[in-house]
């Protein structure tokens, strides 16, 4: 069976925008073979103008409704939000696409009882100066809250189950992409082989 591609990372640490890459990339290199990804929008009780993610958008009720009927294979709350991911995911990877999620860290271990050897768990790492620097550029809190921030990043990030892949993204998204590739090539490898290049 196919992969779930349970992907985390503190704020800034560049998941957002890896997850847009693998959306957009298509692999050049036809010597290699990598595992095709299918990326899974998260249902979220957040405004669009308020996020760079292309969620899809529901209010508190329809949210509950969705929940209640059993419409979201993975759910949780962080931040004042609900997030949700479609029982639509478990089809895809019946029907043998590797899906990626924007996971959270703190749902790991109900992600991974859910999908349990089907899971792959990868956490983007990024040095404390440089997260703080892209933290900080972004403008959005104080440097309190920043710092408060960095110490949840190292403690979660400490915290992480032995299954846990890292991926360290310090430099270019190329470079990070490219290890997300190598890995799900390697773990592929490992188990039915390498399949068709990324589309």
């Amino acid at each position: 069976m196919a992969k779930l591609i349970y992907l985390m990372g503190a704020s800034g640490s560049g998941k957002d925008t890896l997850i847009n890459h693998i959306k957009q990339t298509e692999i050049s290199d036809k010597t290699s073979c990598f595992r095709s990804l299918l990326v899974a929008h998260r249902y979220i009780t957040r405004a669009f103008e308020n996020s760079n993610e292309n969620h899809v958008m529901l209010t508190e009720a329809e949210f509950m409704y969705r929940k209640a009927s059993g419409l979201f294979c993975m759910d949780w709350e962080a931040n004042g939000l609900r997030y949700g991911i479609g029982q639509e995911v478990k089809s895809w990877i019946e029907k043998g696409h590797d899906v990626v999620v924007n996971g959270s860290r703190a749902y790991l271990p109900e992600a991974k009882s859910i999908f349990g050897p089907n899971l792959v768990a990868i956490c983007l790492v990024v040095p404390e100066p440089i997260l703080k620097k892209r933290l900080i550029e972004r403008g959005r809190e104080s440097i309190d809250e920043i710092d408060a921030r960095l110490a949840r990043a190292k403690h979660y990030a400490d915290t992480l189950p032995a299954y846990t892949h890292f991926i360290e993204n310090d430099s270019h998204i190329e470079s990070a992409l490219k290890k997300l590739y190598s890995l799900t090539k390697l773990i592929d490898s490992q188990t039915k082989g390498c399949r068709d290049a990324l589309v």
